[in-house]
């Protein structure tokens, strides 16, 4: 059960990616919002949220970094916080950041032009060497509604939505 729940999760995590990205294309990311998404970012994943992630990067490394450093305050404070916000759970709010922020970090990425020059392991060793271990301690754990998890199950779903960075390059 745990299993495929967790790959129901994977799947919806990638359908919402590709979403994003179809959307997405074509728009730059200080975009006008609509009344239902800003960015090919759905509203109600946060893509209209005025506190939204935002990147002045110049390279992979630094993109990696800030991103590293937003996920780990955003997602700590979902972690620290309330169990449930409106019919959220943790997991479901932490899981929109964290697509939310990969999303809007691809779309920088390429605004700038060094998509290409950024492949994932790339970004995802920027973006891990900011999270605390109160981070790596706790991210497993509301990786979904099951059983705790594990830092290293957490980084394996996330490789899963950062693929999008070496999707669609040209």
């Amino acid at each position: 059960m745990r299993r495929q729940w967790i790959e129901i999760w994977r799947v919806t995590f990638f359908l919402v990616v590709v979403a994003v990205i179809v959307a997405g294309c074509g728009l730059s990311v200080g975009g006008s919002p609509t009344s239902s998404s800003c960015d090919g970012i759905d509203a109600q994943l946060g893509g209209c949220d005025p506190n939204r992630p935002s990147f002045t990067g110049i390279d992979c490394d630094s993109v990696g970094r800030e991103t590293g450093r937003q996920l780990n305050d955003r997602l700590l404070t979902i972690y620290r916080g309330p169990e449930v916000v409106g019919n959220e759970t943790r997991a479901i709010r932490a899981n929109h950041v964290m697509t939310v922020t990969t999303s809007l970090a691809n779309a920088y990425l390429r605004k700038i032009g060094i998509i290409k020059a950024c492949g994932v392991d790339e970004f995802i060793a920027a973006a891990e060497s900011e999270f605390s271990s109160d981070f790596r301690n706790l991210a497993g754990t509301y990786l979904n509604d099951g059983p705790p998890m594990t830092f290293e199950d957490w980084l394996v779903e996330w490789r899963s939505v950062v693929a999008i960075i070496d999707m669609e390059e040209g």
